[in-house]
């Protein structure tokens, strides 16, 4: 009888250690990951910036997204607060739980710094 019982009841916490084990190791869900790419390839497209580079993570319900941006070299010289309206509308697109959400937003025209 008790063999049955630890049959029945060990691989019920699998699926927590599972994730558990995820969140240790910073797997990022795959979904997440996209999200984040296609809301930084719309920004990039709309306002004509080379490139960017997307780091995500997801801790537990935590999640921390970096978002650098790579502008062109020459481009429009825009106001501090012409940068922070843009990071509004980014985390605006990015949606989802502000509260347990770590978001960093950079703009630079040096490929280097965004690595």
């Amino acid at each position: 009888m008790l063999a049955l019982v630890c049959v029945v009841i060990i691989p019920m916490p699998l699926g927590t250690i599972r994730q558990a084990l995820k969140d240790i190791l910073l797997v990022t869900p795959p979904d997440l990951k996209e999200h984040v790419d296609a809301v930084a390839r719309q920004v990039v497209q709309r306002y004509g910036f080379i490139d960017h580079r997307a780091y995500v993570a997801r801790v537990g319900r935590g999640r921390q997204i970096e978002l650098v941006f790579i502008v062109p070299p020459n481009g429009p010289a825009r106001t501090v607060e012409e940068w922070d309206g843009l990071r509004e509308r980014i985390s605006e697109a990015l949606g989802g739980d502000e509260a347990n959400r770590w978001l960093t937003i950079e703009f630079t025209a040096d490929p280097d710094w965004a690595n």
